[in-house]
């Protein structure tokens, strides 16, 4: 391991697209960028000469479609989603991937306790001979309560697996 100074820059950017009569439903169209460079300390360049610290920088460029709305009235919430994204490691193409999920809220009666339920596959394909292709799921329930000062409570519990024929990526 090298040591060094990590610099971080991210946007993101949202625009609301025309939903017609509903305004209980809408849909968003969602930019995300971050990039993450590296300055390696003296130590780190006197250990590894051509090492430099962009050879570490890490970028992501996403692309959301969301759709929020209500089910049966404002006590069930829920939101779809659908990324599209690439990576680059080192300057160099290092992934895309396609990422679909779903959220539901469900408001128990009395409205200060919601339960929810969340779900995403999403499909990673190489770019670079560094890493390997990667199909993934997940499932998640949570509950959150809020008292009567206003603080809430939240309890989440999440479920992933990743299927791939690299073993960092491999797990579940």
């Amino acid at each position: 391991a090298l040591r060094g100074t990590e610099f971080e820059a991210g946007t993101a950017l949202r625009y609301r697209l025309s939903d017609g009569q509903d305004p209980r439903r809408r849909t968003d169209v969602q930019l995300d960028l971050n990039h993450r460079d590296y300055r390696l300390s003296d130590e780190a360049r006197d250990l590894a000469p051509d090492a430099e610290g962009s050879d570490f920088a890490f970028s992501t460029g996403q692309v959301t479609l969301l759709r929020t709305g209500l089910n049966s009235g404002p006590e069930m919430p829920f939101q779809l989603s659908a990324a599209v994204g690439k990576t680059w490691y080192g300057g160099d193409s290092y992934t895309r991937y396609l990422d679909l999920g779903a959220v539901q809220q469900v408001a128990l009666p009395g409205g200060k306790t919601a339960l929810t339920v969340r779900s995403g596959v999403r499909r990673q394909d190489a770019l670079s001979p560094r890493t390997m292709d990667a199909d993934s799921w997940r499932l998640g329930f949570g509950v959150s309560h809020v008292f009567s000062q206003g603080h809430r409570l939240s309890v989440d519990l999440t479920v992933n697996r990743s299927q791939s024929d690299a073993a960092t990526l491999d797990y579940g």
